[in-house]
C-alpha cells in the first residue's frame, strides 16, 4: 500500500510578507522561522500581512519569569528658580505660661503653650474657653479660672476708716481681683455714683473712694483681711474678686431721713441704697465679662446696724439680695448662698437672722474693738487701731473673720458646733476621744493626733497611762498617776515666724518641784519651754521655764485639784510671750530674746526632771491662729469641759458654745 503525504504551504517570513499573497478560503499558510514559526488560514479575502494568525484556545498560564535588572536612573538638570509668589497671612503668635500663671482672662479660641500642661508635667499646648484653659490634644481642663465674686456692702465700716499705716507690706497687698462703687457724697447715695475699673489685685490706699477718688485713700475696710485669709485657707479653689459698695450712716429701713437700703422704697433717700448696689452688681459683672473673665457669684459680706435696722428688716434684704442673684445672675439654690453678717458693738443684735439660717454667718464686731465711743473699727484716731494687741490692725482682723465665717456659711454649717477641725492646728489631741488610743494590758500606749499632721505621742516604757470615761462634764480623760508616767518626746516642725498660741485643759493632782506638765527642747541653739513647777512642792501654779529667756511665776493661785484652761502665746516675730488662766493672761508680753531661734523642736507630756500627776483633757497648739479662732477655740474647750463659770464675763462665749 502507497503512504501520501500532504504537505502544507509554507515559506519563510520574509518571503511571506515580500510576496503578500491571498490564501484561499481554508488554505493554510505555514511560516518557517525558527523560533518565529507561525500557521495562518486564509479567507480568500485577507492578505497574508493583514491575516491574523491561528490560536487555539489560550493554554495555562507559565511561570512567572524572574524580575530583570534595574534600569539605570538618570536625573535631568535643576531647572531655572521660578518668580517668587506673593506673602503668606503672618502667623500666630503663641504665649508661654506656666498653669500657675496661666491669665485668668481671655477670648474663646485664645491658644498658649503650657510649659507643665500636662498631667506628668511637660510642655502642651492650651486653649481658653469661658474660663477654663484645656488641654488641645484631648480637650481636658488644665485649669479653670472662673472668678468667685464676694459682695461686701453696708455702711462707713464696709466702706472702711481703718488705718492703712499700720499694714505691713504683706498684707498691704492681697492676690485677687478688686472692684468698688461709691458716692461723691459718702453717707448720700443720692449724690453722684462713681464706678471704678476691675484692678488685678487689692492695694491698700486703692480699695476705698474718697469723693470722686479712688487713689491715695489713708483708709482701708476689710477687704484686705478677708482676701488674705481667704487665700489661706483655700476658702474656693478659684481665683477671688470683690465687688464692694457702702454708703456710710444709712439704715436699713425706709422712712428716715438718711439713705437706706429698702428693697421696695422709692423716692429722695428711699431705697436709694439698695438701687445703687443693683448698679454696681450690674456695673462690675458687664466689665468683667467685657474684659473676658467669666465668674460667678459666691457670698456676699454685710455690715450694717449700728442704727436704723432689726432682725425682720434684714431677713427681707437678704432675701431680695439672693432673689436677684438667682433672676438676673444665675445663682442656683438661692436659700443656700452664703452670707456672713455683723453683730454690732452696740445698737440692734443681728444674731437671730444667722441662728435661723445655717447659711449666714455672723461675726462680732465688739471683739475688734467696735463700740458707741469707737463707731470705727481699726482707726487710732477714735481709740485704738489694735484692741487686742496681737500688732495687727482690727479692720485687717475682722476681714479674716468674715473669711472663717464665710467658710462655714458655704457649707451651711454656721449653726452647727464649732470645733478645731473647722480650722488649721498644728497638734490637737483629745483625750475625750478614745478612738485615738492604742492600749495594750489596759494602759494607753499611744496617743494620736487629730491635727492631720500625724503628731502620734508614744508613751514610754513602764508608764501606766489610764483612760478615765465620763469623768470630768461627762467626758473622758487621759490620767498620768505614778512617777513614771510621761511621754516620749515627739518631734514637730513649728513655724519660726509664726504667733504660735498653745492651749491645755488638765488638772494636777500631785506636784512636787520641778514637776513638768510639757516640755519644748531644741538644739543648735538650745531652746527650752517648759510647762513647770517653780513653786515647791504641794502646789502648781502654771509656772513657765524659758532657757534662754525669764521665767514665768506670776501667778499667785494654786491650782491643784482644778480643772483649768492653761495656755501660752509665743509671738515669734516681736520676741514675746502671754501666759493665761481660764483665757485671762497673768503675764502679758514678756520680753523673750530666745524666742528668735524658734522651729522643729520635740515635744512631751508630764516629764522633764520629775512626773506630775495629772489628768488630761485636751491639747492644741495654733500658729497664726486669728482672734475669732482664738476665741472660739476657748469657748469650745471651756463648754466641752464644763468651765465656763471660769471665763471673764466679757469673753465672747461665756454663755454660748462657738
Amino acid at each position: 500500500m502507497s503512504i501520501r503525504r500532504i504537505f502544507l504551504r509554507r515559506d519563510t517570513a520574509a518571503n511571506w510578507v515580500s510576496n503578500n499573497p491571498i490564501l484561499s478560503e481554508g488554505e493554510p499558510g505555514f511560516q518557517t522561522d525558527s523560533g518565529n514559526q507561525i500557521l495562518k488560514v486564509g479567507d480568500g479575502v485577507t492578505a497574508w500581512n493583514s491575516l491574523a494568525q491561528f490560536q487555539g484556545p489560550q493554554g495555562v498560564a507559565g511561570p512567572t519569569g524572574a524580575t530583570g535588572a534595574d534600569g539605570a536612573s538618570i536625573t535631568g538638570p535643576t531647572g531655572a528658580t521660578g518668580p517668587q509668589g506673593p506673602a503668606g497671612a503672618d502667623g500666630v503668635s503663641i504665649q508661654s505660661y506656666t498653669k500657675a500663671n496661666l491669665p485668668l482672662n481671655g477670648t474663646a479660641g485664645d491658644n498658649a503653650l503650657v510649659t507643665d500642661g500636662t498631667i506628668g508635667g511637660t510642655p502642651t499646648m492650651s486653649y481658653f474657653y469661658n474660663g477654663v484653659w484645656y488641654r488641645t490634644f484631648d480637650n481636658s481642663v488644665i485649669t479653670n479660672q472662673t472668678i468667685d465674686l464676694f459682695i461686701l456692702a453696708g455702711q462707713s465700716n464696709a466702706h472702711g476708716h481703718a488705718d492703712v499705716s499700720d499694714l505691713s507690706t504683706a498684707q498691704a497687698t492681697q492676690d485677687g481681683l478688686f472692684y468698688t462703687s461709691w458716692h461723691d457724697g459718702s453717707s448720700n447715695a443720692e449724690s453722684t455714683q462713681n464706678y471704678s475699673s476691675w484692678a488685678t489685685s487689692l492695694v491698700a490706699g486703692s480699695t476705698k473712694g474718697d469723693g470722686n477718688n479712688l487713689v491715695n485713700s489713708p483708709s482701708f475696710g476689710p477687704e484686705l483681711g478677708f482676701v488674705s485669709r481667704a487665700n489661706s485657707i483655700n476658702l474656693t479653689t478659684q481665683p477671688i474678686g470683690i465687688i464692694k459698695y457702702a454708703v456710710g450712716a444709712s439704715t436699713l429701713n425706709a422712712g428716715t431721713s438718711l439713705s437706706d437700703w429698702d428693697t421696695t422704697a422709692t423716692g429722695n433717700k428711699e431705697g436709694d441704697c439698695y438701687r445703687g448696689l443693683l448698679s454696681a452688681l450690674s456695673d462690675a459683672t458687664t466689665k468683667l465679662t467685657n474684659a473676658g473673665y467669666s465668674w460667678n457669684f459666691k457670698g456676699m459680706i454685710w455690715w450694717q446696724g449700728e442704727s436704723g435696722t432689726s432682725v425682720s428688716g434684714l431677713n427681707t434684704f437678704i432675701a431680695a439680695v439672693r432673689s436677684v442673684l438667682g433672676n438676673s445672675y444665675g445663682v442656683s439654690n438661692t436659700s443656700q448662698f452664703p452670707v456672713v453678717i455683723t453683730k454690732i458693738g452696740y445698737g440692734t443684735d443681728l444674731t437671730p437672722v444667722a441662728n435661723a439660717d445655717a447659711y449666714i454667718g455672723i461675726v462680732d464686731a465688739a471683739t475688734y474693738g467696735h463700740s458707741a465711743s469707737q463707731n470705727h473699727v481699726g482707726r487710732a484716731a477714735e481709740g485704738s487701731s489694735d484692741t487686742n494687741s496681737n500688732g495687727v490692725n482690727d479692720m485687717f482682723d475682722i476681714g479674716e473673720a468674715y473669711a472663717d465665717q464665710m467658710q462655714l456659711a458655704i457649707s451651711g454649717s454656721t449653726n452647727a458646733a464649732w470645733t478645731p477641725s473647722s480650722i488649721t492646728t498644728r497638734l490637737w489631741l483629745d483625750m475625750d476621744d478614745q478612738t485615738t488610743f492604742t492600749s495594750s494590758s489596759g494602759n494607753v500606749t499611744q496617743i494620736a493626733d487629730k491635727s492631720g499632721n500625724s503628731y502620734t505621742f508614744n508613751a514610754v516604757s513602764g508608764s501606766t497611762l489610764t483612760a478615765v470615761n465620763t469623768s470630768q462634764n461627762n467626758k473622758n480623760i487621759l490620767r498620768f498617776d505614778n512617777n513614771s508616767d510621761a511621754t516620749s518626746y515627739r518631734s514637730i516642725a513649728f513655724s519660726s515666724t509664726a504667733v504660735h498660741k498653745w492651749f491645755f485643759v488638765v488638772k494636777v493632782t500631785a506636784s512636787d518641784s520641778h514637776d513638768a506638765l510639757v516640755s519644748f527642747t531644741k538644739n543648735n541653739p538650745t531652746l527650752q519651754i517648759l510647762l513647770f513647777n517653780l513653786s515647791g512642792s504641794g502646789t502648781f501654779s502654771g509656772d513657765w521655764y524659758f532657757n534662754p529667756g525669764s521665767n514665768i511665776t506670776s501667778n499667785s493661785t494654786n491650782l491643784l485639784n482644778q480643772w483649768v484652761i492653761l495656755s501660752m502665746e509665743l509671738d515669734i516675730p516681736n520676741n514675746r510671750v502671754t501666759a493665761s488662766l481660764n483665757t485671762t493672761p497673768y503675764a502679758t508680753n514678756v520680753n523673750q530674746s530666745g524666742l528668735s531661734t524658734m522651729g522643729t523642736g520635740s515635744i512631751r507630756l508630764n516629764d522633764y526632771q520629775n512626773n506630775a500627776d495629772s489628768d488630761w483633757g485636751e491639747v492644741i497648739f495654733t500658729e497664726d491662729a486669728t482672734q475669732s479662732n482664738s476665741d472660739k477655740i476657748e469657748g469650745y474647750l471651756a463648754h466641752k469641759w464644763g468651765l465656763t463659770s471660769d471665763l471673764p464675763s466679757n469673753h465672747p462665749y461665756k454663755t454660748t458654745a462657738p
